[in-house]
This record gives structure tokens, C-alpha cells and sequence, in this order.
């Protein structure tokens, strides 16, 4: 199997084009559970999903300069959101899982949507995978100037919406994979795209040789079309992978790739009814992470994708400050 050349790559490291860049915004403390039981955000978000927050069981996470920036508040239902109190926004949350990243480590350092670090004799290791990801002095520069970054992207793709509107799915349920080891998110996040093609448009997409329930054959096969020998993908890396590979299966795909834009979500959604792919900023060693998205919520004027988190996680909504590129 031929190895697609990968594009240029269009994610720029942040500290090389941008230097270390502190943001000026003055950083709070993590909020009561008094403050964040007041706090708009948070209230009519809540409302929103018609959940109630347990107040009493909120943590504080930390940021990567040691602030205590976050909060978590679980639900009583059993979801969670998490809020930051620099931006003022939710981060992300989910209406039906806890986050066992977060309940399970004493101390978490938070990097935005998705990333849950813990520190470890002055190395930082990612909490999903166990992987380290670089001294204390590395973490910290990488994510204060990725934190202005993001902020950038979203100013600049936020769109006129309504202030509340229902979560939407599209139909069929998106498989979930979790084979994701040394950085190959892209290929994980495509696998469960191209098997719910398979699954409900078209049986070309996937081989029966490269079906099974955990994906690790599909993955491990589309390794070769977007991650090639280098673990890390950009959006035309893995479109190109996309496209390459339905060719190869004698599908023809209608596949795309754009700056992210909330209304590329609804749409994908609403109009077309299929999964899609987002690259979030904010991973410390590959730049990027890929998720794939399957729906939308709105609250306070600000459209959460719903999403599965490449790791095992699904049904988390997460900011769109942190999407930067989409992919279909």
C-alpha cells in the first residue's frame, strides 16, 4: 500500500511563530461552589439541558501555570461540565459520563477541551494514554501560547446563532474506537467515520477483512493513508487520506475539509446527516488532536459539537474555541 505524502505542515508551531506568548487577560481562581452556582455560564447551561449541578463535589483543576483556572462540577445525574474562569465559558461537558480522568487523579492539570494531564517528578504525563509529554518548563510555555491562539481561531469562525436549541444527531450510532497509540489519532477518528459510511450508506467503505468491533484492523490499515511513519496529521492529511483510501475501495466519497465554522457543523447535521471530523489546539507533543463529531447543542448563544473523544468517551460536547479545522 502506497503511503500518501503528507501536505505541508499547516499547523505552525505556536512558540516558534509566536514566541512564548503569556495572554494578558488577568487569570482568576477557580470558582466556589458558592460563585459557580451564580455564574451565568454555568446557570443556563444547566437550565438548558434540564440538568441540576452537585455543588458540593466541585474540584478545582489547575492550569499549566499552576492556577487554579478550572472547576469541575459533576452532575447529579451523573454528566459533568467543566468551567473556565478565564474565558468564562464552559469548556466541555457531557450529560452522560463523569469524566473518569478527572475522578480518578487527585491532581489534574487541564489544557482545554479534551486534555487532562497530571504532573510526575517535573513531567508531565497525559492521562488517557500514560504518555509523557515533557518537562514542567515545556508544558507550561507550549500552553500559554496556545491559550491566546485558540481564542484567535474562534473570534474569528463564531457564527450569528439562537440562544438555545436541542442537542441534534444525526441517525445511526457512530462506532467507538479507542485504538489510539502513539499519536495516530487521525486515523482513529477517520476509522470511525468511513465504518458508520460502511455501516449506513454504503457497504465499499470497510472490507469484511478490516471489520471487527474494536476498529484496530481499520485503524492500523489506515495508519499508512494519513499518519504514514510520522504519528501527528493535519486536515489534509487525513482528507487526503480520506479520499485516498475510499479510491482504493472503488467508492467515491463526498469528503471536504475547511476552517472550522459552527455552521459546517449544523449542517453536516442537520442537512446531511453525517459524522465529522475536528482538530482541536491543544495537544503538547502533536500539535493537534482529532475527534469525531456526531451532533450539536446550543447554549448561550455558542454551539457545542458533540463528539467521541478518540479515547473510548462519547456523548462530550465540547467549546468550539478549541476546533480549529473540520473535515467531512
Amino acid at each position: 500500500m502506497k503511503t500518501v505524502k503528507k501536505f505541508p505542515q499547516i499547523v505552525v508551531s505556536l512558540l516558534t511563530a509566536f514566541g512564548v506568548m503569556v495572554s494578558t487577560i488577568p487569570v482568576m481562581a477557580a470558582e466556589s461552589a458558592d460563585s459557580l452556582s451564580a455564574e451565568p455560564v454555568v446557570t443556563n447551561l444547566l437550565s438548558s439541558l434540564g440538568e441540576s449541578g452537585n455543588f458540593s463535589a466541585v474540584k478545582t483543576l489547575k492550569d499549566a501555570n499552576d492556577e487554579n483556572r478550572y472547576s469541575y462540577l459533576p452532575f447529579s445525574s451523573g454528566g459533568y461540565l467543566i468551567y473556565d474562569s478565564k474565558f468564562n465559558i464552559v469548556a466541555e461537558y457531557s450529560t452522560s459520563t463523569s469524566n473518569s480522568y478527572i475522578g480518578s487523579t487527585d491532581l489534574v492539570y487541564y489544557a482545554g477541551a479534551l486534555q487532562y494531564f497530571t504532573e510526575n517528578e517535573n513531567s508531565f504525563v497525559e492521562i488517557p494514554t500514560g504518555n509523557i509529554v515533557g518537562s514542567k518548563e515545556y508544558f507550561t510555555s507550549y500552553f500559554n501560547a496556545i491559550n491566546s491562539e485558540v481564542k484567535r481561531n474562534y473570534a474569528k469562525n463564531r457564527s450569528s446563532l439562537p440562544d438555545t436549541r436541542a442537542a441534534h444527531y444525526i441517525s445511526g450510532n457512530v462506532p467507538n474506537y479507542k485504538h489510539n497509540p502513539d499519536g495516530i489519532c487521525g486515523s482513529t477518528s477517520a476509522a470511525m467515520l468511513l465504518r458508520w459510511y460502511d455501516i449506513y450508506k454504503n457497504q465499499k467503505y470497510v472490507p469484511s477483512s478490516l471489520e471487527s468491533g474494536d476498529g484496530v484492523d481499520l485503524i492500523e490499515h489506515l495508519r499508512g493513508y494519513i499518519d504514514g511513519d510520522v504519528p501527528g496529521s493535519v486536515a489534509g492529511d487525513v482528507f487526503t487520506g480520506i479520499m485516498s483510501y475510499c479510491s482504493s475501495q472503488g467508492v467515491s466519497h463526498p469528503g471536504g475539509f475547511d476552517g472550522y465554522n459552527d455552521n459546517y457543523v449544523i449542517g453536516r447535521v442537520d442537512t446531511y446527516g453525517t459524522p465529522f471530523l475536528l482538530i482541536i489546539h491543544n495537544h503538547p507533543t502533536y500539535k493537534n488532536h482529532w475527534i469525531t463529531g456526531y451532533g450539536y447543542n446550543i447554549s448561550g448563544g455558542t454551539c457545542y459539537p458533540i463528539v467521541n473523544d478518540g479515547w473510548g468517551d462519547t456523548n462530550v460536547s465540547i467549546n468550539p474555541i478549541y476546533a480549529s479545522q473540520i473535515v467531512w
